[in-house]
Order: C-alpha cells, then structure tokens, then sequence
C-alpha cells in the first residue's frame, strides 16, 4: 500500500523538514523543539549516542499523532526500537494519544507497535475511536450536577453565572493543556485569575472585533465571585471541570451542546425570573437541520441563537461531513446574532468549547435594518432558528430575516402554534407577500414542559416566492418518546433521536416530512397553522336525561330524599319476586291482546 498516506488522510499529515518527514529538532506550530540533549535524555540514551530524531510521516487530528517508519525490503521486526523512540519524543512534546506503525513498502509488512491487533492502514477517524471514550449522559449529568451543587453552595446563584464559569472555565482550562500551563488551585481567585489569562492571552485572534469579544468573556469571567472556599472545594471544581473538558474533545462528542445541557442541570436552582429563559432540546435541532437540507456548503444562520444551540450543532455535522474543510466552515459558514449580553457571552463561550475561536456572532438586535444589511452581505442561504415568543419581537425577527437571506433559500423557525394569526398582520402579510410557507410540522405538547408553557410549531420557509395562498403541507409528531430524568430534565435515554443512520424516530420523521409522504397525521390545506382535530361528541337522549335529572336533584333536596327511599325500598324486593312480577305482567299483556 505504498498511497497510505491518502489512506490515513493527507489532510493530517505534518511535516516541518523535506521529503514530508518530521524532525522532533524542529519546531512545528505549538510543538516544542527539542535539543539533542534532551532527545537523548527522553531516548534513554547518551548525547554522543545514534539518536532517532527524524519520522518518516508524522499524522495528526485531535490530540491523536500517528507515526509511520518506512523501510524497503528488509526485514522491519528489527526497527520496533526505532519507532518506540519516535513514540517517546511524541509524548514528550505533550501528545496524550500516538500510534506507532512500521511499513515495508516493498513487501507490504505491516507492524503496529502500539496496537498490535491492527494489520493494515486506516483512515484517521479510525485512529481517533482506539482512544475513545464513548461519551455517556449519566455520566455527563451526574459530573455537571455536582458542579452545579458546589457552586450554588458556594454563592453564585445566578443560572447564567454558572453556566458561564463552567462554559468559560472550560475553554481555558483546554486551552492551558495545549500550552502545558499550570493552573493553580490553592484558591478559587487563584484559579480563576489563572484562568481568566489564559482566556485574554491565549485564544487566537485576528482582528479588532474577535480582540472585544475576547475582552468582553475576560471581563464578565472575571467578575464571577464565591462565598469563603476550602481547597478541597476548588480541587473538586477543577476536577469535574478536567473531566467534561476531556468528554467535549472525545470525538463521540459530536457537536452536543454543552450549554444546553449545563441549562437543563443548572436551572433547578434558577429563580423565577430566570425561567424565561428557553434553550431548543437537542432532537430539535438535529431534525431542523435535516428538514432544511444544510451540508457544508451551506451558510447558516440563527439571528436569536441563545445560548448557540443551532450553530454548534451545524458546525459540528457539517465538519463532519467534510473534515478538510474544518476551517473555512468555522470562518465562513456558521453566523449568529445575539441580543441579550448574557446569552451572546454563552453562545461565544459554547462555539468556543467545539473549538472555535472564529465564529461570526454579533451582539445586535435582528429586527433593524443594520442587521438586515449584515445578514445580506453574509449571504445566508439556510436558517435554523428559535425566535423569542413574546409580543411582536419574533415575528418581526422573522421577517427581518426572510427579506435578506438569498432568494430560494429554506428557513425553519420554531414559533407558538397560532403565530400567523395572532401577531401583526401587517408584519404575517408583508412576509406572506413575499415568501412561501411550505410546510408546518405541530411539535409535541411536552417540548417546553415547565419552560416556555406554549405548544409550538415548526415553520418552514422558501424565501423570494410570493406565498399567495399556496397549499402547505403539515405534520403533527404527537410524541417524542423522551424519559423524564431525576435532576435532568426529559432526555433521549433510547437514542430514538441519535442521528447514526439506524432507523429510529430521526430517520422516520426526516424522510417523511422530506418526501411529504401519507401520514395519519398529515394535512394539506391553507390554514396557517396545524388543525388539531376536535374530539367527536356524540349527545345521547339518555345523557340529556341524566343531565336534567342531576339539575333538578340538585335544585330539590326533598325530592332527593324521597328518590333515596324509594331505591332502598326497591332494593328489599327479593330476586324472586321481580321474576314472578314480570310473568304476570307479561300474562296480563296476553290476555289483553
């Protein structure tokens, strides 16, 4: 297999000398370069010494470095030394995850010293799942709310607070591995400066805009503070803190949004203020993203994107979807508009925690006309979004955002059921006028159970076709099939919503809608909204009887009571004497006849 390298995935490979090898002398990006005393030193060996220094093919993604030593005809049992010492200068420079492999181009000789039970060459990804840990809700939600318990206990009671020295303590926490900084714990102010640096100092940037947004998560992290703390208390902090930040790198992650999940944990301390705060269950975003059709082509937009539910979901399928083109996707196709400072601050910190540094969110409100302007230059064409419910606000978002998207482009907005009729008409007939409703898609009663207190809809958009009356195609999904958790809110406990191609309720309801097949459910009319239907009453004599018969019980005690004894009478008649009762009665019909 001499092409291993498009094998493995060119994409990866790192060279910093000729011939595409890797000198562990030189220095490449972030690693260290070492001198010849210490690669003897960490070789086991003397200076004066035969020192391996020099990689054939060095391949890296997400902390996992796969190292190839080529040789040609010979007999490569006898070389297991030499790329054990590759192995030893990789961890040294502080990669945690390496792969040492040994290939005789010539005869196709294939030794993996790490991992002996591999026989052949595999794509990255491949190499990346050897050192996974396969990310686990309970685990997620028992180690967050045990940062939630401490930090409550400790005095910051403000919901956001804590999602924000989570999220933050996250990002820079990550950060300091990468650079092999100390972060000292002996107090909380000692950490949480240490920390606040590393937000300020160390995270890329590359112009003004992306320095104040930095500056501004510097400042607000700053500003955090705790009642009197042990030790103890910050090393548990850190720790839990340690170990969410090594789940969010784990590959298996896939795009699972931390703030959504710190949300549902941290809001059981939350006042009553703070519940109005609504952040879109997950499912809803995987099935939005299906429904619109986004690939890493696309450019996407959420103009009230919270907490970044919507964009961090996007940038991690469409990545996925194609991993060479990672960091145009960051740069270019993911935009975000924030209103509210706390929920702008979360959403830079939640794109910050998958990685990205980059991101165009912007605080600013998406009804004016300047962020109309910005969204056109952007040109977006597919639009994720979870509009705010109250007064007029979301649906002027939403026209805002359908006039100056690009022309045909497919938007999908979740908004309470009866939107198009009980907010402005001016407003729903200047959006009508100019674009389609397709199709509405009624979500269940118990998405916003205890949050928003609203049943919501689905509505899909074509922008830059006049809607005019059109037919639109609607759905209802009755249920979701989430699991109330103790202290962590409805989740999907049977992965019927894990978007991994087997066929669960993801699969079922994105290739319905998509193909608009037959459905129980299924309406097609021009109503704006989906028509639940009304449960059939069927009014009997008997029941009118009943009713009449209760009214006037109740408006005559005494004729109560004389009903009261005469069914106490009736009900000392013997069985037997109804029996000889009826025989005369029938006798008598008889003889009359």
């Amino acid at each position: 297999m001499r092409h291993f390298e498009k094998v493995i995935g060119e994409e990866f490979l790192t060279s910093n000398i000729e011939n595409n090898e890797y000198s562990y002398q030189k220095k490449y990006r972030k690693n260290k370069k070492f001198t010849r005393e210490e690669i003897a030193k960490i070789q086991g060996k003397e200076k004066s010494d035969k020192l391996n220094v020099n990689v054939d093919r060095r391949f890296f993604n997400n902390g996992v470095a796969v190292l190839v030593e080529k040789k040609q005809g010979q007999s490569i049992g006898k070389y297991k030394k030499q790329i054990e010492n590759y192995e030893k200068l990789e961890r040294a420079i502080g990669t945690r995850h390496v792969i040492g492999i040994l290939y005789d181009i010539e005869t196709g000789e294939f030794i993996c010293t790490t991992n002996p039970e591999e026989t052949s060459f595999q794509g990255m990804k491949h190499y990346e799942g050897i050192f996974e840990h396969k990310v686990k809700k309970d685990e997620v939600y028992g180690v967050v709310q045990s940062i939630n318990n401490k930090l409550h206990k400790l005095g910051v009671s403000n919901l956001v607070s804590r999602m924000m020295f989570t999220g933050l303590a996250l990002v820079a926490l990550r950060m300091a591995k990468e650079d092999d900084t100390p972060i000292p714990r002996t107090t909380f102010e000692d950490m949480k400066t240490s920390l606040t640096n590393i937000i300020k100092d160390r995270i890329p940037t590359d112009n003004e805009n992306k320095n104040s947004k930095l500056s501004l998560l510097s400042e607000e992290f700053s500003k955090i503070s705790i009642n009197e703390s042990t030790q103890e208390d910050v090393e548990e902090i850190y720790e839990n803190i340690d170990k969410i930040s090594e789940w969010i790198t784990s590959y298996s992650w896939s795009g699972k949004d931390a703030m959504g999940i710190f949300f549902n944990e941290f809001r059981r301390y939350a006042n009553k203020s703070e519940h109005g705060q609504v952040f879109t269950p997950e499912i809803w975003t995987d099935l939005m993203y299906k429904l619109v059709g986004v690939d890493y082509t696309c450019k996407v937009l959420d103009a009230a994107c919270g907490s970044g539910t919507f964009l961090t979901k996007s940038m991690s399928k469409m990545i996925k979807e194609k991993e060479v083109n990672k960091k145009k996707i960051m740069e270019e196709h993911i935009f975000g508009i924030e209103w509210a400072k706390e929920l702008y601050i979360l959403a830079c910190v939640n794109m910050l925690i998958h990685k990205d540094g980059k991101s165009n969110i912007i605080q600013g409100d998406s009804t004016t006309e300047d962020i109309g302007e910005w969204i056109k230059e952007k040109k977006i064409n597919k639009v994720l979004m979870n509009p705010p419910f109250e007064n007029q606000t979301g649906i002027k978002i939403v026209k805002n955002v359908l006039d100056n998207v690009e022309e045909n482009s497919i938007c999908a907005f979740i908004l309470p059921d009866r939107t198009f009729y009980t907010k402005s008409k001016k407003i729903i007939n200047g959006l009508l006028c100019k674009h389609t409703l397709e199709k509405i898609i009624k979500m269940p009663e118990k998405v916003w159970s205890g949050l928003a207190g609203v049943t919501t809809s689905i509505f899909i958009f074509r922008t830059g076709i006049p809607h005019n009356n059109k037919n639109i195609v609607k759905y209802w999904i009755k249920e979701d099939e989430l699991v109330t958790v103790k202290n962590g809110g409805r989740q999907d406990v049977n992965n019927k919503w894990l978007d991994n191609g087997t066929k669960n309720l993801l699969k079922y309801w994105t290739d319905l809608i998509n193909n608009t097949r037959e459905h129980e459910t299924k309406q097609i009319g021009k109503d704006l909204e989906y028509m639940v239907p009304k449960e059939e009453i069927i009014l009997t004599k008997e029941d009118f009887q009943k009713v009449v018969l209760d009214r006037i019980l109740f408006e005559n005690p005494k004729i109560k009571e004389i009903v009261v004894e005469v069914k106490e009478k009736i009900s000392e008649i013997k069985e037997k004497d109804w029996i000889l009762w009826a025989i005369r009665e029938k006798s008598n019909m008889e003889d009359k006849k």
